[in-house]
Parts: C-alpha cells; sequence; structure tokens
C-alpha cells in the first residue's frame, strides 16, 4: 500500500481539522483524514471525490485536481513532467491567438484605408494571407506538432492531436504555395475561392482532431471552461468557410482560443513539474 498526503482540510465525517491522504491498494484508490494518530476513513475516491474536494482548502484544491486527473488518465507519477509538453502545445495556440488578431487588425485597416481601391486591397489581402500563414505553419511545427509529438510518445490517444497538427502543417503549406501561385499568375476568383474553401475545410477537420485530446485532458482535470473555448473557436472556423461573414467567424474563434489558452494554464500538467 502507498499513500499520498494532498492538504490541509476539515475532514466531512469527524468535522475536525486535518491532512488528506490518499492510499493505493490493489490500483483502488481511497480517501482518509489523518488527525494526528487518529484517522477518518472515508471512502473510494471515486465515491467521495465532490466532498472531499469541496473539504480542502483552497490553496490545495489544484494539488488535488492534479493527483485526480493524472489517476483517471492512467498515469505515474515519473512520466507527469512529459505532460509539460501540454504547456508547449498552450503557447502556440497563444502565439496562434495573437498572430491572428494582429492580422484581422491589418486586414480591417487595409479595409478602410483601401476601400476605393479594389485591385489594391485585393493585393494586400493576398500578402496579408501568405504572410500569416506562413508564421502559422512555424508556430503550429514549433509548438503544437513538436509538443503532440511528445504526449504521443506517452499516450496514444493524443496521436489524434499529433495527426490533426500534421494536417494543419500539410494544409497551411498548400495555402502558402496557392497564395504564391495567385500573386504570380491571375487566377479565376471562383476557382480561387473554391480551393482555399476545401483547404480550410482540412484545417478546420485538423483543429478537430487536435482538440479532441485537449477535451479529454480538460475532462480529466476538471477544467470545463477549456471545452467551452473549443466549441466556440470550432464555431469560429466553420464560419470562415461561409462567403461573407469571415470577418465575423474571426472574433469567434478568437474568444474561443482565448478562453482554450486561460483554461490549459489551469492544468498542473501544462507547467513545468
Amino acid at each position: 500500500m502507498s499513500s499520498r498526503s494532498i492538504g490541509q482540510g476539515t475532514c466531512p465525517k469527524c468535522g475536525r481539522r486535518g491532512t488528506l491522504v490518499i492510499k493505493t491498494l490493489s490500483g483502488g484508490y481511497y480517501a482518509y483524514y489523518r488527525h494526528g494518530r487518529s484517522w477518518c476513513y472515508l471512502g473510494p475516491l471515486n465515491k467521495v471525490y465532490d466532498e472531499v474536494r469541496k473539504s480542502l482548502d483552497p490553496n490545495y484544491v489544484e494539488e488535488f485536481d492534479g493527483f485526480v486527473g493524472r489517476v483517471r488518465l492512467g498515469l505515474n507519477e515519473s512520466v507527469t513532467s512529459v505532460f509539460s509538453r501540454v504547456g508547449v502545445i498552450r503557447m502556440g495556440i497563444m502565439y496562434l491567438l495573437i498572430l491572428g488578431i494582429t492580422f484581422y487588425i491589418l486586414l480591417l485597416m487595409a479595409l478602410i484605408v483601401m476601400s476605393q481601391d479594389k485591385p489594391l486591397l485585393l493585393l494586400t489581402g493576398r500578402i496579408l494571407d501568405l504572410i500569416n500563414n506562413a508564421i502559422s505553419l512555424v508556430i503550429t511545427y514549433m509548438y503544437i506538432y513538436n509538443g503532440f509529438l511528445e504526449l504521443s510518445k506517452i499516450d496514444k490517444t493524443y496521436g489524434l492531436g499529433f495527426g490533426g497538427s500534421l494536417i494543419r502543417l500539410i494544409a497551411l503549406l498548400s495555402l502558402i504555395v496557392f497564395d504564391s501561385i495567385v500573386l504570380a499568375i491571375n487566377v479565376p476568383a471562383i476557382t480561387g475561392y473554391v480551393i482555399k474553401d476545401v483547404i480550410g475545410a482540412v484545417i478546420v477537420i485538423a483543429w478537430a482532431l487536435i482538440f479532441t485530446p485537449i477535451y479529454r485532458l480538460s475532462n480529466a482535470f476538471n477544467v470545463k471552461s477549456t471545452n467551452v473555448g473549443i466549441i466556440i473557436a470550432m464555431i469560429g472556423y466553420a464560419l470562415d468557410l461561409v462567403p461573407g461573414i469571415v470577418l465575423i467567424g474571426a472574433p469567434i474563434q478568437f474568444i474561443g482560443e482565448g478562453i482554450i489558452v486561460h483554461g490549459l494554464g489551469k492544468l498542473p500538467v501544462s507547467r513545468s513539474q
């Protein structure tokens, strides 16, 4: 039998102050409160989770959630340091958010300044799009792709995120090549819209794959706000594919991504151990 002290709290059984201790026996986890030399047995952790969590002092709740999250995911303490890669993925999403907001503002400025010169506005939009996609490609590779690559070595379910990040890389590279061709030769507008919408749909699918393991991770660590952010962001990505409302879809994406970044920041595994 092994045990782990979580922190101080008020025992829900006897009302005395004490230390919450989780004991492991035959693969099961059992909650106790230690009061000096006496003990109170609360029950199997999965059955007394809510009351145990409420009994802890606020500054120990995060550690408790982290422990329970690792239990739910079946992780050993020795490998949780690898999950600092979640923090790398979070940084990638945050940088993409900052990048998106920056280029969205630049596009709005171009619309205002060049509204009377449509050819120049179109050219500026294409150049901004090309630069945005190129930087997105680098950020995706450095943070999201590499982050999921490490995670997938620990748990195969993170392979979905790895696959999604790989698909996103390929799609972004395709957009960069296509935008470069459009700048070099005159491509019919309808053809351009169709091709970009197809690639855009692939990117939406890629995000769905990327967010699937993040959704699972957030559930395990009881961080529901991240999942709300995922839903909002996916709605924004989908709206990007609808002609005429691209400017509406982007802010929705930003809101969703902001919530995701904030939620991932609450995960114990997103910080260096």
